[in-house]
């Protein structure tokens, strides 16, 4: 194997290593792992120095792994973001990937070249079929950040399930895409059960200056 791919197998096993004496409960604790640099200038050598291709399954596992790992810095999937054909590749690959960690940034990271790889639209609208509420909202604002023609039709969808934060998601898109429908939803909102979306309603109404 090649030697960059080894160092980076040695640097998961650290990881983990190290996860298995590390106390943690809840979210946030990678965060502490103090040897992210070494992972960080791996993965970047790795990106500048391979084509996508050229990964052999064990390689993208890993970066899978830690990917995952990285959910809050996300210093990876920037990374990968450098790149479209590896952003777009984890992607795909990602659809399937069983940490939702993952599959959230990779929704999120892509929505950037959606505007010149055609691909990247059918991505997220699987990305919002996921079976993980948090990953669905997170294809849904990429979906309205990258202007989708499906956006609205999305979000109107994601208002219609009633969840809290689905319902906020779906707020932010319509306003983004300036739907025809935002006038209506701010109304319905308004009288919203969840404080979180009255807020919300109020926020965005104050920006579109409506009274």
């Amino acid at each position: 194997m090649n030697s960059i791919f080894e160092e980076l197998k040695i640097e998961v096993a650290n990881f983990l290593n190290w996860s298995k004496s590390f106390e943690h409960d809840g979210n946030e604790w990678e965060i502490a792992y103090p040897y992210w640099f070494r992972i960080y200038t791996l993965i970047g050598e790795i990106l500048s120095g391979y084509e996508f291709f050229e990964l052999t399954s064990e390689v993208k596992g890993n970066i899978f792994y830690l990917l995952a790992r990285d959910n809050e810095m996300e210093e990876i999937a920037a990374l990968l973001s450098q790149y479209p054909d590896y952003i777009i590749s984890f992607a795909k690959e990602g659809l399937d990937y069983h940490d939702y960690e993952a599959r959230w940034q990779l929704a999120h990271y892509i929505w950037k070249y959606g505007q010149t790889y055609p691909e990247v639209e059918g991505i997220l609208i699987r990305y919002y079929k996921d079976l993980d509420e948090y990953v669905r909202r997170r294809a849904l604002l990429a979906l309205g950040y990258m202007k989708s023609i499906y956006a609205e039709q999305l979000a109107l969808e994601s208002w219609n399930t009633g969840l809290e934060y689905q319902r906020i998601a779906a707020l932010y898109v319509l306003d983004e895409v300036n739907s025809t429908k935002i006038d209506d939803i701010l109304k319905e909102g308004e009288e919203d059960r969840y404080e979180t979306i009255r807020s919300n309603v109020k926020t965005i109404k104050e920006r579109r200056r409506i009274l």
